[in-house]
C-alpha cells in the first residue's frame, strides 16, 4: 500500500483512532450474497503520486447504479436528509476551509451552505423533520469548535454552545427535541444533552475518564438511550449506554482494545460496533443492549451501519482488493452473505450511509 494511500485513509479514519490495517486477505467474504435494497452514500478516496482526491458517490445496495454526485468531499460521514432526497457532506476545495454542502441524490443542485460564514463547518446532522442541520463551527480558526444549527437552506445560523473549548459531534434525538454532543469543558471529554434551542445543557456521563472522545454519541431509535464510547475501563475504549438524563448507565462491551463507532439496529435491540486491538485488525461485532449475545460479524472491517429495515449492515472492508483497496460491503445482520458493493480498485471507499 502506497504512502499516499495510507495518508488518505488516515484522514478518513481520524474519528476511529486509526483503525487502518495493511492490505491483507479478507476473511469469509462473498459467501451467499445478502439480498438487499436501498441506497448508500459514501466517500471515495482516489490516490495518485500528487496526492489524494475525495469525492461523494451513491450506489444501490446491490452494487448497481454507482454515481458520483459531488467533488471535493472530505472523508467524513455523509448525512442523508430524512426524505432521502438530499445529502449533506463536508466539502473542502484544495487549500480551503471546510464547508457544508448539500446536493440532491442524483448529483444535481449542489449548494454550499457555508459560503458566507466564517471559519470551518463540519459534522452536519439533519433534524428528524428535515428543516434544520446541526453542525460544528470553528469560527476563529483556532480549534474552538462550537455546536451550531442552521436552516436546511443555510439561513438562520445560530451558535448553541459558547465555550473556549471543544464542543462537537452533534446528534439529534429521534423526536428532534434534543441534541447530544461531546464537550471537554470540564477538563475531559464528556457527553452532554441539550434542548434543540441550546438551553439546559447537561453533562450526562460525569466521569473523570474521557467519554465520547473516539465516537459520536448515538441515540437509540426510541430516544430512551444514548450509546457512547468511554475510557473509564483503565483507558480501554468501551461502549456504554445511558439515559438522556444521565441515569441508567450500562457497560456493554468488555474487550481488550478499542470498541467504538456504535450503530443501533432499527428495533433498538442490538448494537453493531468496530473493535480493534492496538488499532490493528479491526473487526465488527454486534451485542444485545443488555451486553449479552456478543457475536463477531466481520474481520478486516469497520464503520458498521444498520440498514433502515434492520436486515443488513453496511461496512468498510480493509484491503480486500488486489491493490489493497478499501471497499463498501453489505452483509446480513447475522454476518452471513457478505458482498462487495463498490468494487473500486482505483480508490478507497469509506463512510457508508444508508438512505432513509
Amino acid at each position: 500500500m502506497s504512502t499516499t494511500r495510507n495518508h488518505g485513509l488516515a484522514c478518513a479514519l481520524a474519528v476511529a483512532i486509526g483503525l487502518v490495517t495493511p492490505s491483507a486477505v479478507a476473511y469469509g467474504l462473498d459467501t451467499g450474497p445478502a439480498k438487499v435494497a436501498g441506497r448508500l452514500a459514501f466517500v471515495s478516496i482516489a490516490h495518485s503520486p500528487h496526492g489524494s482526491r475525495f469525492t461523494l458517490s451513491v450506489v444501490k445496495a446491490d452494487g448497481s447504479g454507482r454515481r458520483r454526485v459531488a467533488r471535493f468531499a472530505w472523508p467524513e460521514a455523509p448525512a442523508w436528509s430524512p426524505d432521502g432526497r438530499r445529502i449533506a457532506f463536508v466539502g473542502r476545495h484544495p487549500n480551503a476551509r471546510f464547508e457544508i454542502h448539500v446536493v440532491n441524490a442524483d448529483g444535481s443542485g449542489e449548494r454550499n451552505l457555508s459560503r458566507d460564514a466564517s471559519g470551518s463547518d463540519r459534522a452536519p446532522a439533519w433534524s428528524p423533520d428535515g428543516k434544520k442541520i446541526a453542525f460544528v463551527n470553528d469560527a476563529d480558526g483556532i480549534g474552538d469548535f462550537e455546536v451550531s444549527v442552521m436552516n436546511a437552506d443555510g439561513s438562520g445560523r445560530r451558535t448553541l454552545t459558547r465555550n473556549q473549548v471543544y464542543d462537537g459531534a452533534p446528534a439529534w434525538s429521534p423526536d428532534g427535541r434534543k441534541i447530544a454532543f461531546v464537550s471537554d469543558r470540564d477538563g475531559n471529554f464528556e457527553v452532554y444533552v441539550m434542548n434543540a434551542d441550546g438551553s439546559r445543557q447537561q453533562n450526562v456521563t460525569r466521569h473523570p475518564a474521557d467519554d465520547g472522545r473516539h465516537s459520536a454519541p448515538a441515540w437509540s431509535p426510541d430516544g430512551r438511550k444514548i450509546a457512547f464510547v468511554s475510557e473509564r475501563d483503565l483507558g480501554d475504549p468501551e461502549i456504554y449506554v445511558v439515559s438522556p438524563d444521565g441515569s441508567g448507565l450500562d457497560w456493554l462491551t468488555r474487550n481488550p482494545g478499542f470498541d467504538g463507532l456504535p450503530s443501533w439496529s432499527p428495533d433498538g435491540r442490538r448494537i453493531a460496533f468496530a473493535h480493534g486491538v492496538d488499532h490493528r485488525n479491526p473487526k465488527i461485532f454486534a451485542v444485545n443492549v443488555d451486553g449479552s449475545g456478543l457475536r463477531r460479524l466481520a474481520r478486516r472491517a469497520w464503520s458498521p451501519r444498520w440498514s433502515p429495515d434492520g436486515r443488513t449492515i453496511a461496512f468498510v472492508n480493509e484491503g480486500h482488493g488486489a491493490n489493497g483497496d478499501t471497499d463498501i460491503y453489505v452483509m446480513n445482520a447475522d454476518g452471513s452473505g457478505k458482498r462487495n458493493v463498490t468494487r473500486n480498485p482505483a480508490a478507497d471507499d469509506v463512510w457508508p450511509a444508508w438512505a432513509p
